[in-house]
Order: structure tokens, then sequence, then C-alpha cells
């Protein structure tokens, strides 16, 4: 049985596994907060099979290539490996880059993410610190991903790589509770008057993380 953890967090992934929460997990290190917006086609890319991508331009890239050929999941896009892992949890943490991650992965998971069974785990912790007996204590309820999940991610997804940041703050008004770490990052992402150009909150916002 391999259980997959995906978090937005290299230490976090590494507590994970300490801790034997997990056998791979993975930090999908992708910056959405700063930074000049990627392609839809680049962020497709990313998560694909890995065929050509730079060393840093693909999802597998923060795991030791010997750990992936050990759970057989070696070079597979993100989909493919979820189908061969007995259970796929996300680990996303408070801050807004974890947070659009999340957003940006149930996007394209899509439907595909309730038929393979992936949990969202309601982290409501920095864990990149934390000590590994401690990370094994911790207890996160775990939801299974369903039709309101993807709606809201996929409102908010596209909301994000608007040319405008309308569609964004109309979010503000909806009930993201199925999502509970979400509407504080959409706050803190909506600080500053964004500019009218895609990738809006990426240049405007005034988080760091």
């Amino acid at each position: 049985m391999t259980r997959l953890i995906l978090t937005a967090d290299s230490s976090s992934a590494g507590g994970a596994v300490s801790a034997g929460l997990a056998d791979v997990a993975v930090a999908i290190d992708v910056r959405m907060v700063w930074g000049p917006p990627r392609s839809d086609a680049e962020l497709a890319a990313f998560l694909a099979a890995r065929m050509g991508q730079g060393p840093d331009s693909h999802w597998l890239a923060s795991v030791p290539p010997r750990r992936l050929q050990k759970f057989g999941i070696n070079d597979l896009g993100l989909i493919e490996a979820c189908e061969r892992c007995e259970t796929v949890e996300l680990w996303m943490e408070t801050e807004p880059n974890a947070q659009l991650l999340l957003i940006w992965l149930l996007d394209y998971l899509g439907p595909q993410a309730k038929s393979l069974g992936i949990i969202l785990r309601h982290v409501d912790a920095s864990l990149g610190e934390t000590e590994p007996a401690r990370f094994a204590e911790l207890k996160f309820p775990g939801i299974a991903i369903n039709d309101h999940h993807l709606e809201i991610a996929s409102l908010a997804w596209q909301a994000y790589r608007a040319p405008t940041p309308h569609a964004w703050f109309d979010l503000l008004g909806r009930d993201l509770s199925i999502l509970p770490q979400l509407g504080d990052a959409l706050w803190k992402c909506s600080k500053s008057f964004p500019g009218a150009q895609p990738g809006w909150v990426r240049r405007s916002c005034g988080c760091s993380s």
C-alpha cells in the first residue's frame, strides 16, 4: 500500500514521511503569489508525465528518484501517480500560496479527485518546523472531496487567473467554508488594488507566502 501526501512545503513533506504518515510526500514547488504568472501550458506540463521538462519544472522534482522508483511512480503525471497509490491526501497549509496551490490542484483534478478517493486534510497550522514526533500526533480532519469542493475551487482558480480582480472580489461574498482556509487567503491577496493584467494577484498581493 502506497500512501501519498501532497503539500506546499518541502519541510512539511519531509515531516510527513519521517512521522510515518506517508510513504511518499511531494512538495508542489510552484510560487503563485509573486513573480510572473505561468501559462496554462506550463502549469499543465508541470503536472503531466515527465517528458523533457526542466529539473524544477515537474511536480516530482522535490522527491529523490530512488524513493519514486521504490514505489513505482517515478516520472508519472499527477493523476497517473494517484491511480497507483492506495491513499492520496492534500495537506495544504494556511499560507496564501498553499491555498492557491490547493484550488489549482482541485481544478486540475476535477471529478477524478472524487473517483480517486482523494482526501482533503483541513490543516490549520504551519507545519514546516514541526518535529516528526509531534507531527505524528497531529490530528487534522480528513474530508472526501465532493462536488462542492470542486465547484468552489474552480470558481476561485478561474477568478485568480482572470485579467481583472472583479471575480476575485466577488468570491469574498460567497460561503467558502467548504475550504476553511481559503477565505483568509483571498482576503490577504485582496489588500492591495491589483493591476489589470493576468496574474494581478501575484504582483499586488501584500503577502509573501
